[in-house]
């Protein structure tokens, strides 16, 4: 799990660094496996100022630049309109590589040599908040006070990512609002989280859509998908989607596509909950989860026709498959350009169900990791919630109406730990004050009668089960530092063999 800094600053008030909160993380049990820099693969950039620039004696429309790097001048033959003598520049010098892969060469253009290439924010992949006014549609130029020579990576500043190493007992951390209680957990910081993170039933009665009159949704495998979702929306609307929701795809490891698919991305990555969005005009009669019939087949979003077999778990309309549940969708009913219906899908499917269809297929997904370690079936309607609004927000259709099929929502669990309990296991004297504040800290709803707190685990918390596992959270938040070091003793007693080790070495 790939998680922005930038991003995780809109969820929680923090100001430490990447680097210190990994230490925290780590400290926690979330163990963090580096920090990169989202811009690093800028490094190469280097900021110049254009001091002189000449028309092409050879060519109307190129221009001859000199520019200065700082370490060297530089002679840049560019097509570019919009460049002035003191302008700051990015350069990429001869041997340079840039983010969209292009090696830099020296070239000759009308028998001018340019020695490297002036860049413009969409070679770079910037945002095209960057630069200039100038900049739209010719060279990214930068404000008078960008340091000559310097990277243009360091002059950017960019969005730092922590790398998560998420063992399988964590899978609520691998949506953003989770890590962010994490943070607050270990740092006692003041989150704010969208209202929808608290995945409660309430929630549902402030969606006010009604149920759609031209929909069903047979759920025929109950025990491999507990509950099914379908949001519809119409006058939809495909373009890109917003810079900033570009930016922190991008920083999570996914690429942006176009503003329907990134908002599903976009909150599978923020509430956990994988989604996936079906042209609903391509959608003949009901939506069926049901088992693939043997020898039944599919071409899937990634173009492959895939044979499938009655152990895999399949969404369908009235006459065809529609798409893998919990892996991929399929090629026939994939949004377009054309789409102008939508129908959104947020479900739980059993982990174990779409592990053997992820293996036996070679396929894998971020949506089919999240559903192999556990998915949360109280937060299906509460990120569609969150669906409808960014939608409104970024004008990209309008939700009409919604249906949630459930059969089966597991009771929340009940712990109970106590303060003899968790001193004996821990090695250490543990009061019962030191107990509930780290329940406070958890914000775990909890009773207390005789020194046992019987602890109300919150939904997300799918490894919570046994006091054990009560009593590690007791451990990490009081800090694992703490447990004394100890060395095993017993008796010594000299090595031999059994006598039925010996009779057979006799024998």
């Amino acid at each position: 799990m790939k998680v922005s800094l930038e991003w995780l600053q809109s969820l929680i008030d923090i100001d430490q660094s990447a680097a210190e909160l990994a230490e925290v993380l780590t400290r926690g049990g979330i163990e963090v496996g580096g920090v990169e820099t989202a811009n690093s693969e800028l490094e190469a950039i280097v900021i110049g100022e254009i001091t002189s620039l000449e028309q092409h004696p050879n060519a109307e429309k190129l221009w001859i630049s000199k520019v200065n790097t700082g370490s060297e001048e530089l002679t840049l033959v560019t097509g570019a309109q919009n460049l002035l003598v003191g302008d700051r520049v990015s350069v990429a010098r001869v041997g340079t590589i840039l983010p969209n892969g292009l090696l830099i060469e020296a070239s000759k253009f009308r028998g001018v040599t340019s020695e490297g290439m002036l860049c413009s924010a969409e070679e770079l992949q910037l945002d095209k908040s960057f630069g200039l006014e100038r900049s739209t549609g010719g060279i990214l130029i930068l404000p008078a006070d960008a340091p000559i020579g310097n990277k243009l990576s360091d002059y950017l500043q960019g969005d730092s990512v922590l790398d998560l190493e998420l063992y399988p007992n964590r899978p609520d951390c691998l949506a953003m609002v989770n890590v962010a209680r994490e943070v607050s957990f270990l740092t006692g910081a003041s989150l704010s989280l969208p209202k929808w993170a608290e995945l409660t039933n309430e929630l549902r009665d402030e969606l006010a859509l009604p149920v759609p009159a031209n929909l069903d949704i047979i759920i025929e495998e109950p025990d491999l998908s507990w509950r099914y979702a379908g949001l519809v929306v119409e006058d939809v609307k495909i373009e890109p989607s917003p810079e900033w929701m570009q930016k922190r795809l991008k920083a999570a490891g996914v690429r942006p596509i176009s503003n329907i698919v990134d908002i599903t991305n976009y909150c599978m990555l923020e509430m956990g909950q994988p989604l996936h969005a079906f042209d609903f005009d391509k959608i003949e009669g009901s939506v069926h989860v049901r088992r693939a019939n043997k020898g039944e087949r599919l071409v899937t979003l990634d173009g492959a026709e895939r044979e499938l077999d009655t152990d895999m778990l399949l969404i369908a309309d009235d006459k065809q498959a529609l798409g893998l549940a919990g892996v991929m969708g399929g090629l026939d009913s994939e949004i377009t350009q054309n789409t102008t219906r939508l129908l959104i899908e947020a479900a739980h499917f059993a982990g174990v169900s779409i592990r053997r269809t992820s293996r036996k297929l070679g396929l894998r997904s971020e949506a089919s990791n999240r559903f192999e370690k556990g998915i949360n079936p109280y937060g299906v309607v509460a990120t569609l919630g969150r669906v409808i609004d960014l939608l409104k927000e970024l004008g990209a259709g309008r939700p009409v109406a919604l249906l949630d099929r459930c059969g089966y929502l597991p009771p929340l669990r009940q712990i109970e730990i106590s303060a003899e309990r968790t001193s004996e296991v821990l090695g250490m004297d543990i009061a019962g004050e030191e107990i509930e504040s780290v329940l406070k800290r958890l914000n775990f709803a909890y009773e207390q009668e005789n020194g046992l707190y019987r602890v109300q685990v919150p939904s997300y918390r799918l490894d919570l089960q046994i006091e054990e596992d009560m009593i590690e959270e007791v451990a990490r938040l009081i800090g694992y530092e703490r447990i004394p070091t100890t060395l095993p003793h017993g008796d010594q007693t000299q090595g031999r063999r059994s006598p039925e080790q010996e009779f057979r070495r006799r024998l």
